[in-house]
């Protein structure tokens, strides 16, 4: 591990023990994170972090290469995994929290909330890092224009989606292969000594020519700061192909190139 990249503040003490709106400060603690979800699922900020992503290039660069299964590692309470199989894919959500698990199996899902996820990431860009307001407008624009209407694979329908509960250190769970394998803010809760081996651990899920999608928040980072995704040096030295969340026409990879390492990272 590159222990010259950046690394988070500690998080604030707070009278009492661990912070409601933080996640457990043991990584391991399964009880932890089931009051951790029960806690977000009952709060405004409930599903905040899914403003974060756009699975646009993504679903684009798997129609491509023909890639039909995904893994959503440390899914929480994202919909991102519910949009992905409305979108034909075969997704296997998984996370430590069997809460969280059961509670998105129940939830109600309406078109416009998971058509988001598939929108071209371009007709509004945002400063850098964007505000609260400009991220309402972008998602407000997004989720109405007539590109997202005239390119919905949500509306496709044939996909699988299931939801296990267990812990991804544990190569016996949920072993795959998988043709993606997703990561999202999950990597970077590990103690910088653990890092390596669940990095290697979801690797070992992914077939031999898959995309590992990974994306990391650094809300610590301010300007003059390394502009470099976390792990990207680990991914170099494992031989993945390295792309930075946008993957353009001119350099799309073809089948069978290896695999893939699909990077992004947020701030703010």
């Amino acid at each position: 591990m590159n222990e010259s990249l950046p690394q988070p503040p500690d998080k604030p003490a707070h009278h009492g023990g661990q912070h409601r709106c933080y996640p457990p400060d043991d990584v391991h603690d399964q009880e932890g994170w089931n009051r951790y979800w029960e806690n977000e699922a009952s709060s405004k900020w409930a599903g905040f972090a899914d403003q974060f992503i756009n699975d646009y290039w993504l679903t684009t660069l798997m129609s491509k290469l023909e890639l039909r299964t995904i893994l959503s590692a440390g899914n929480g309470l994202s919909l991102e995994s519910h949009a992905l199989a409305s979108a034909g894919f075969h997704v296997t959500a998984a996370d430590l929290s069997a809460w969280a698990m059961e509670f998105m199996k129940k939830v109600p899902l309406k078109p416009n909330r998971l058509r988001r996820f598939f929108t071209y990431p371009g007709y509004l860009r945002p400063s850098f890092p964007p505000s609260i307001w400009e991220m309402r407008l972008l998602w407000h624009y997004n989720s109405r224009c007539l590109g997202s209407r005239l390119f919905n694979p949500a509306r496709r329908g044939g996909g699988t989606l299931s939801f296990l509960s267990g812990d991804l250190l544990d190569p016996s769970f949920c072993e795959g292969p998988f043709d993606v394998v997703i990561e999202r803010c999950t990597v970077q809760l590990f103690s910088n000594s653990e890092r390596d081996k669940i990095l290697e651990r979801l690797s070992a899920r992914l077939n031999p020519n898959g995309i590992f999608v990974s994306h990391c928040h650094m809300g610590w980072w301010r300007p003059g700061d390394p502009e470099e995704h976390m792990f990207e040096s680990w991914f170099r030295e494992h031989g993945f192909l390295i792309h930075k969340e946008r993957v353009d026409r001119s350099d799309r990879p073809q089948k069978n190139s290896g695999r893939i390492a699909l990077l992004s990272y947020s701030t703010g």
